[in-house]
């Protein structure tokens, strides 16, 4: 066998093997010869026709069979032989015509895994987030709570902030109606803000069996572009003004919530707990986004295409699932390459810095954190142990606890070189929308 590398743009290679007529010849003639029993053909009994004949009626697909079992055994042999170490499947690309006694060429191109020599955060700051929840959070969650179980009381007055409206609109612009310009019964809750800016506050102050003319602009970015920045009218017929009322905290409100002695102290307790519980994740999230964007500054390296490809096809698929589960969509729907591209680069260059990590520091699933994990988890439940000992006997989520306890070993491996600052931060600061990453860069 005689093989030759060649380099082509970052990390594509093209392999050609070359190996002798007789390797093939053999191989053809040992599988004729199997062949040969079993062939019936008119004018010769089973077994006893002519080799020349099998071979002008089946030569072409012997010799394909050949070929195939010649590649799958010694393009890996090839590979091994010249330490390349493919990204993906290499892809066949040529295969000289068959001729008697010349040699049997094939050539295929892939991409080789990228050498990652991982460089630490030496002198790198990262800072890390100290959150006390305090009672104020508790008490605005409480009535989060209590906002959940609002009642709707008719009044007969001018609507104000926070109002419920039932109303009819039809809408218009530049005299023509638009897709989506017109409600009956439509109902909404001033300040809810889920209309065009100025459609809710233009509600303020209308009452029961009012009509009005409301025009709004629509935001420059909004995403019909043909209403982008566009004058609309919206006629307006307000039905009905109704004003929140909020439950009372009282022992048939603190059992809704799963408190079975109506204790409001305990209730209190739970969501400081839940709201702690979601500032700690909050804080790892943080951290490990701050790690991760500084290891992949650090570590400039070629991402192989298949490995980004499949990341995408992987991420898309998973849109697709979710979008049959929230809105039954079954169909596959085509998404701009570009929707995912650079997320999948992200991750998969991210996947092989922690692989190399792992690899270099030979870090391995630690039990007990695998552990902690299960139990902030678990906590969550009514039987936390029951929980628990479900999560161990389910091997699909015990290793999804093991890869989470990889990637939480691997970040505290990198913040031992790390300057790592803390800073005392509310739970609102912490838990507040961020900007997308994308919005960040630009």
């Amino acid at each position: 066998m005689q093989v030759t590398v060649e380099s082509l743009e970052g990390l594509e290679r093209k392999i050609s093997v070359q190996l002798p007529w007789e390797e093939f010849n053999e191989k053809f003639q040992q599988k004729l010869n199997e062949l040969k029993p079993t062939i019936k053909m008119d004018g010769f009994r089973k077994g006893k026709a002519p080799e020349k004949v099998i071979k002008q009626r089946y030569g072409s697909a012997i010799q394909g069979d050949v070929l195939n079992e010649l590649i799958r055994q010694h393009l890996p042999k090839a590979l091994e032989q010249e330490e390349l170490n493919p990204a993906g499947m290499p892809i066949l690309e040529e295969l000289t015509d068959i001729e008697e006694g010349k040699p049997i060429q094939f050539v295929a191109k892939f991409e080789v895994m990228p050498e990652v020599a991982v460089k630490d955060l030496s002198g790198v700051t990262i800072t890390k987030q100290k959150v006390v929840v305090s009672d104020t959070d508790v008490d605005e969650a409480l009535e989060g709570l209590r906002k959940q179980k609002t009642t709707w009381s008719e009044v007969d007055r001018a609507s104000k902030e926070g109002d419920q409206l039932v109303i009819d609109f039809d809408g218009s612009v530049d005299g023509e109606a638009f897709e989506g310009n017109s409600a009956t019964d439509f109902s909404i809750v001033i300040g809810d803000k889920r209309m065009i800016p100025g459609f809710e506050e233009g509600l303020v102050g209308l009452k029961t069996e009012a009509e009005h003319d409301l025009e709004v602009t629509f935001p420059e970015e909004y995403q019909v572009k043909e209403l982008a920045a566009k004058l609309a009218v919206f006629k307006i017929t307000v039905k009905k003004v109704s004003e929140p009322k909020l439950p009372e905290l009282d022992e048939a409100f603190v059992k809704e919530w799963g408190i079975e002695d109506g204790d409001a102290g305990k209730l209190k307790e739970e969501i400081k707990s839940g709201l702690e519980r979601e500032a700690r994740q909050v804080v790892v999230n943080n951290l490990r986004e701050q790690v991760f964007d500084k290891l992949l500054e650090l570590n400039n390296f070629d991402v192989p295409n298949v490995m980004i490809d499949h990341e995408i096809k992987r991420m898309h698929d998973n849109n697709m699932r979710e979008m049959e589960s929230r809105y039954g969509l079954k169909e596959s729907v085509d998404a701009p390459r570009d929707l995912y591209e650079n997320g999948a680069k992200r991750g998969v260059a991210l996947s092989l810095l922690m692989s190399q990590v792992i690899k270099d520091h030979d870090i391995k699933a630690d039990a007990d954190k695998v552990r902690v994990i299960m139990e902030s988890q678990a906590t969550a439940y009514e039987n936390p142990e029951q929980i628990i000992n479900y999560f161990y006997q389910n091997d699909q989520m015990l290793k999804s606890f093991e890869a989470q306890a990889l990637e939480e070993q691997v970040i505290d491996k990198m913040l031992e070189t790390a300057i790592v600052e803390e800073k005392e931060s509310s739970y609102a600061e912490v838990t507040k929308p961020q900007e997308p990453k994308e919005e960040k860069e630009k």
